[in-house]
């Protein structure tokens, strides 16, 4: 998997430490299709701006092809989950998971990028959808990612590539 490089460039956002990422959060998002359109879009949008004070909301952002862009340093607090900004790294996969599925290259890339940042953030990271979370949304209605997007496989398919990074060093779990 190679990760694109988009970081936001209009100044830092605030930080946090490393040990306090103790998520990844994952979203829908029919906003664009790449970190540019997604971005504009939340500065566009009377509505998405209010929300997220004009500021591309995701860390990354997963393409229907598959392509892996990084909007957000992983310390930096996005506003992608209310009340779990400061905890989360959010994750946006185009597409609209109330109806479809993720294609199969969006898949292998969030599979990847889950276990790639939960292997390297100091110990293992819960995998959450965006509305799974109380209090993640301030819209009580609100379906993210959506049924499209399998949790059980996602958490398990990560879990997975793990061990067998594990096994193919010689270490059993």
């Amino acid at each position: 998997m190679h990760i694109i490089d988009r970081t936001d460039d209009r100044g830092p956002l605030k930080s946090v430490d490393v040990y306090a990422r103790r998520m990844l959060i994952v979203h829908r998002c029919s906003a664009g299709e790449n970190v540019a359109e997604i971005a504009e879009f939340f500065r566009s949008n009377p509505e998405a701006s209010k929300a997220t004070g004009g500021r591309m909301p995701y860390h990354f952002a997963i393409g229907r092809g598959g392509r892996v862009e990084q909007a957000h340093r992983i310390l930096d607090i996005s506003p992608h989950a209310a009340k779990f900004n400061l905890e989360g790294i959010g994750v946006a996969v185009v597409g609209d998971f109330r109806f479809d599925k993720p294609t199969p290259a969006q898949w292998t890339s969030l599979v990847d990028l889950c276990h790639v940042l939960r292997a390297h953030l100091y110990g293992p990271r819960a995998i959450h959808g965006h509305t799974s979370l109380d209090g993640a949304s301030r819209d009580a209605d609100k379906v993210c990612p959506g049924p499209g997007l399998d949790f059980d496989a996602l958490r398990r398919e990560a879990e997975e590539m793990a061990q067998r990074e594990l096994w193919e060093h010689g270490i059993r779990a």
